[in-house]
């Protein structure tokens, strides 16, 4: 069922021609695939294939013609100037050598003429023949047979100039000149180099001085550390010393060898050369002084009554059964030995040395040799303190 179709109010064009415009399109799109289809096909392997062939065939021609050998080969530039370098040194030896032989000739000769213009000069002009025949004759023949022998000499030199070629050298001298020409620096690389050697030589020098340095420390600590292990050594067999001669201080026993064996340790101090001279008879300990002490105390006492003018031991009714000892009523004796006692209780050898020492002069000699005994312990017992104190100070 179909529409009715509409009047339309358009405008109709006159020159419109749609039916010969669509055969013409029609033409032209039937056309268009007919092209398409001529232009594809093998063609283009045809032409792949024809370059890979001409591309073998230039691949075989260089080939052939020995351009790539040649390229593999050394430059026969180099080779040729290195040969002729090598050439002109052996020529320039071997005119040095002919130049200095034939110097030698020349000289040679030069001493020839000057001895025969000697001869000839010292042969008179007016002299008989007959009396000079006899000398002269002898040294002009053999004058003559050295000149014959220089020249012969001359003669028999190998030709030179044969093996010496003009052009050769000239060849030579141009190989070398275009060698120099492209292989000389410019200017501002010749800077870059000088300065390049200034900074390797300046490196080189700090290296030199670091190197010194470090010797030089490594000698210092080399010596330090020999100083330090010997100090160690020092120190250890030191202290062993000091305690030997401690204990035998204590003990009231000799250390004489001990003090010795210290004072080769320590040539320098001042105690331990008080220890050796203290080592010649042993030091009594404080037991041994307490002992003598409370043996002692009753003669002080009786020198003391005795100086007073009353007598030492006064019998009893029971005669000498039974004894009492008297002091001077005023007597500081028995006062004075009571505090030296309670001071060596206390282990106070100083104290009680003090007290001693106040003794009149009758008491007091009786503990004379006590008395050099126990000043001779105190004054060990300091040096021994001293040494302890500078191995103190000499101990890192």
């Amino acid at each position: 069922m179909s529409d009715p179709q509409t009047p339309t109010t358009d405008p109709i064009d006159a020159e419109f021609e749609p039916a010969e415009n669509e055969a013409a399109q029609e033409s032209r799109t039937s056309e268009t695939p007919a092209r398409k289809t001529s232009s594809s096909g093998p063609g283009w392997l045809s032409l792949l294939f024809v370059m890979l062939i001409a591309f073998g065939a230039l691949g075989l021609s260089l080939w052939s013609s020995g351009l790539l050998q040649k390229g593999l080969q050394p430059d026969d530039t180099a080779t040729g100037i290195a040969a002729l370098s090598d050439q002109q040194t052996d020529l320039s030896n071997r005119i040095d050598a002919l130049e200095e032989r034939l110097s030698d000739v020349t000289a040679q000769i030069d001493g020839l003429s000057s001895t025969v213009d000697a001869l000839r000069s010292a042969t008179p002009e007016a002299a008989n023949p007959a009396q000079g025949s006899a000398v002269d004759e002898d040294a002009i023949a053999d004058l003559s047979a050295r000149i014959d022998a220089v020249e012969e000499g001359m003669a028999n030199q190998p030709e030179t100039s044969s093996s010496i070629d003009p052009q050769r050298i000239a060849n030579l001298e141009a190989a070398l000149q275009t060698l120099d020409s492209e292989s000389a620096p410019t200017s501002a690389e010749l800077a870059s180099l000088r300065q390049e050697v200034s900074s390797l030589r300046s490196r080189i020098q700090q290296l030199a001085s670091a190197q010194s340095a470090l010797e030089e420390t490594s000698a210092q600590t080399a010596t330090q550390a020999d100083a330090a292990r010997r100090s160690a050594t020092t120190a250890a067999q030191s202290a062993l010393a000091i305690a030997s001669i401690e204990n035998a201080i204590t003990t009231g026993t000799d250390f004489r060898t001990s003090a010795q064996r210290l004072q080769e340790l320590q040539p320098s101090s001042e105690a331990a050369a008080t220890l050796v001279r203290l080592s010649g008879s042993p030091i009594p300990s404080m037991g041994t002084l307490q002992t003598r002490f409370d043996a002692l105390k009753d003669d002080a006492l009786d020198r003391d009554s005795e100086a007073a003018g009353e007598p030492g031991w006064v019998d009893t009714f029971f005669g000498d059964m039974v004894s009492v000892r008297r002091g001077g009523g005023n007597s500081v004796v028995p006062a004075i030995l009571s505090e030296a006692e309670a001071a060596l209780e206390a282990g106070d050898l100083r104290q009680a040395i003090t007290a001693l020492e106040g003794l009149p002069a009758e008491s007091l000699a009786v503990y004379t040799d006590w008395l050099t005994d126990a000043r001779n312990r105190i004054e060990a017992r300091d040096a021994i303190d001293t040494l302890r104190l500078e191995f103190a100070a000499q101990t890192p």
